[in-house]
């Protein structure tokens, strides 16, 4: 596979030409303080010169010497508000006027995205989306729909954050697959340089409509420690297969108490998380009862009536609702999907105003068994 070599000036015109191709792209930008995805006609809004610095429950952004153009991690935003919307209405029932009810689907046609930036941790997200809501018993069709016709340029990180803990879960920080194109930046004699290489026969095309320039020996070499080295620079990790197996003799665990101590049950955590897709169906009529409306929301398991059925609520406090969010991330989510339900991109520490570190909480469990607590 040939790689090739972009700047910032082919960058720009990589995002021309996929928005003369009709796609709609979608990148980082800078909002309030707070790097978003948004719609981008070019690079003019990027947070180049731009790094994040996160910890439990803090987020800022600040300018850094270096030009980098990925110089940063994870904001709030996930590309799951794209494909899997915070709302979306499911249809719409209006009584005409001779008193029978007709119904509609929303009949806008759907974006053609591209989504321009995808780290590593993203791309396992949106793998765990595709697994329930495409490829599931009950696949929907809207997510389905848009999943076929995304693009995905994704990125290698070459910095992480504090909050970082991709390697550990096995989920980056190096792109390995779902990709048509795959970018990662060196710094060589003090600039920018792109290193991209396709993963697809649509990113083929894509780069070779650019006409770049080939990537030296000396550069493919360079890219590949920079992203090698992310790895060990992580501080927080999971031990994934330790902590899944005993979670599961851990229900009933008074350990629960103390990690779920300052959890204010906001919801932060699900609402930033790019894998949880937990939904609420509301039927709306307007105040004339002329009109009705059924849409789908985000739902949480932070909130209290999220497990009520006839009868009652399930899970009633704090502790339980905790539990049952930490032990179906990292234990019950292998039972039903196969895989972890956490990526570890780090967005549930940093975005917790009470700043709980979920990697933290596993250790607690870990440290139990060695007697350490």
């Amino acid at each position: 596979m040939s790689l090739f070599v972009l700047d910032q000036v082919v960058l720009n015109n990589l995002i021309y030409n996929l928005i003369k191709d009709g796609y709609d792209v979608i990148g980082p930008v800078i909002k309030d303080g707070v790097i978003l995805l948004d719609s981008i006609k070019d690079l003019k809004r990027h947070p180049a010169g731009v790094t994040d610095l996160q910890a439990p429950g803090k987020y800022r952004t600040e300018k850094i010497q270096e030009n980098r153009i990925f110089g940063f991690n994870n904001g709030p935003d996930s590309w799951k508000k794209y494909l899997f919307p915070p709302e979306k209405i499911i249809f719409k029932a209006k009584k005409n006027p001779e008193g029978e009810i007709e119904f509609s689907t929303d009949s806008t046609p759907l974006n053609k995205y591209a989504f321009f930036g995808v780290r590593s941790c993203e791309l396992e997200a949106i793998k765990i989306h595709d697994a329930v809501l495409k490829d599931g018993s009950f696949p929907d069709q809207f997510y389905s729909d848009l999943r076929k016709e995304s693009l995905f340029i994704a990125v290698n990180c070459t910095v992480s954050s504090d909050t970082c803990f991709c390697a550990s879960m096995n989920t980056g920080p190096e792109v390995k697959n779902g990709y048509d194109v795959v970018l990662t930046e060196i710094i060589e004699n003090g600039k920018s340089i792109i290193i991209a290489e396709s993963g697809s026969g649509k990113g083929k095309s894509i780069l070779e409509a650019l006409a770049p320039m080939a990537a030296s020996e000396n550069q493919i070499q360079e890219s590949r420690k920079a992203v090698a080295s992310v790895s060990t620079k992580q501080k927080r990790s999971i031990n994934i297969e330790s902590v899944r197996k005993l979670l599961k003799t851990k229900i009933a665990s008074n350990l629960f108490d103390t990690i779920s101590e300052k959890c204010m049950t906001c919801s932060n955590c699900t609402m930033v998380c790019p894998t949880c897709f937990c939904y609420n169906i509301e039927d709306t009529t307007d105040i004339t009862g002329e009109t009705a409306s059924r849409v789908r929301k985000w739902d949480s398991c932070f909130r209290e009536n999220f497990s009520y059925i006839h009868g009652g609520k399930i899970r009633e406090s704090k502790k339980s609702r905790y539990r049952q969010w930490l032990t179906h991330k990292l234990t019950n989510w292998f039972d039903q999907f196969g895989s972890s339900g956490c990526v570890g991109c780090g967005r549930c520490i940093s975005w917790c105003p009470a700043g709980i570190d979920i990697t933290e909480s596993a250790a607690v469990f870990l440290e139990s068994v060695e007697g350490k607590t």
